[in-house]
């Protein structure tokens, strides 16, 4: 069914992606527009990798920001989270679709003698998996605000360090009541002994801080892009979105039967839960995608449009849960729709990818970036020198503020498309 009107704002963006009836049916035809290639098409994605077979072990990260030096176990496998907050855990028999939620392969994190709690094995893991009950979100904000405390240097925007001395004296802590709602109080002993431990004076930070922290990590876990393929409803196609440290996205898809594409956008933070749920675009953008996140490397749900509906699913295209920063966003300028996202390791190297989305040239696949970042100026290329990035990331501003500001070089359109995109710390 052919939507009836457009976003005056985006008309500029939808003409570019070729907006017409994809999806069971999207914005109407204007007498001014183009006329729509029929060959439009992009390459379909790879397929989303298998779950893990049944008794493997599992890489997983815990994270309030990487969080290294916890002790957990999970059956035979022990051990302390590392640098990235990793740990291990096994596979499982029964794996849900989409959700590698695993009875039985259970993992346990504690500081010394504190039982942070318990919670099926995930690669994705906070202290929200570990509280249980009606006062969930008052366990994990007094989890929050306890790891954020003992971090060694008193700044977890740059990773929460459990450090060696801390862990001695632990083994002889009480266990914490996170249900209080007086953590100063139950901690009063332990920030004493903590301080001492590490030659500072360990400060309990408020719930609003704390809270605020683990916000914007969460989002940067899932931000990067994600490609992905849509059926049902007599239509199908394919689909590649920016999700961006806010949690925002921005996107697009093409119709295979209906040669059109389609806008995905959403304006809206990024929930906190343990699979964070997303609605984007809308009929007159060519179909609303309704879905969630079974983890950070994918992404399911279904579109509608009336009289037409189906489901999506993707993954996510490149990344690496180790990275310590992410920067993801999009630019359209004249003539052209890109969605792109870069990532900074803990060796100062940069990698990422740009995805074209003009219906003149671009193909929906993801163009490989590669350089590194001196000081703060960062200079990437990709194979052939289809795009050069260059500008500046300043690492020393607050969490919240982190932004890329430079320009991408399209030599095969002659052009330079300037670029102010958010940027988030992962680890």
């Amino acid at each position: 069914m052919q939507a009836t009107n457009k976003t005056a704002i985006r008309l500029g963006v939808l003409v570019l992606l070729g907006i017409g009836s994809g999806c069971g049916g999207g914005g109407g035809g204007d007498d001014d527009e183009e006329p729509v290639p029929t060959a439009l098409q992009w390459v379909v994605p790879p397929p989303i990798s298998a779950e893990p077979a049944p008794g493997a072990t599992v890489t997983g990260y815990f994270r309030d920001g990487s969080v290294s030096g916890l002790d957990y176990s999970s059956g035979a496998l022990l051990g302390i989270t590392g640098s990235s907050g990793e740990f291990q855990y096994s596979a499982g028999s029964t794996q849900p679709a989409g959700y590698p939620v695993i009875p039985g392969s259970q993992v346990t994190f504690r500081v010394g003698n504190v039982d942070l709690g318990t919670g099926g094995g995930l690669t994705f893991m906070t202290p929200i998996n570990l509280s249980l009950g009606t006062d969930l979100l008052t366990q994990a904000g007094n989890k929050h605000r306890f790891l954020q405390m003992l971090d060694i240097d008193g700044n977890p925007d740059n990773g929460i360090v459990i450090s060696e001395a801390v862990r001695a004296i632990a083994v002889d802590w009480p266990q914490v009541d996170f249900a209080t709602t007086d953590l100063e109080s139950e901690l009063a002993n332990i920030m004493v002994q903590a301080s001492a431990a590490d030659g500072m004076t360990k400060t309990l930070p408020s719930v609003a801080a704390a809270n605020a922290h683990f916000a914007r990590t969460f989002a940067c876990t899932y931000s990067g892009l994600y490609r992905g393929v849509f059926s049902g409803g007599g239509d199908n196609g394919v689909f590649a979105v920016a999700v961006y440290g806010s949690g925002q996205m921005w996107g697009g898809g093409i119709s295979n039967v209906e040669r059109s594409g389609f806008l995905l956008e959403k304006q809206t933070a990024l929930g906190i839960t343990l699979f964070p749920a997303f609605s984007a675009g809308g009929v007159t953008t060519g179909a609303s995608f309704s879905g969630r996140f079974p983890s950070p490397d994918r992404i399911e749900g279904g579109w509608s449009n009336p009289p037409g509906s189906g489901s999506f699913v993707g993954a996510r295209s490149g990344g690496s849960s180790s990275a310590v920063y992410r920067i993801s966003g999009y630019s359209f300028p004249l003539g052209t729709s890109l969605i792109m996202s870069f990532e900074i390791d803990t060796g100062n190297l940069v990698s990422g990818s740009v995805i074209d989305l003009d219906i003149g040239d671009g193909n929906g696949v993801p163009v490989t970036l590669t350089g590194s970042i001196a000081d703060n100026s960062i200079t990437a290329a990709a194979s052939g020198n289809r795009y050069t990035l260059t500008g500046t990331f300043d690492r020393s501003v607050a969490a919240a503020n982190l932004r890329f500001v430079g320009t991408l070089r399209d030599s095969a359109k002659s052009r330079d498309v300037r670029l102010n995109l958010r940027g988030c710390r992962l680890n």
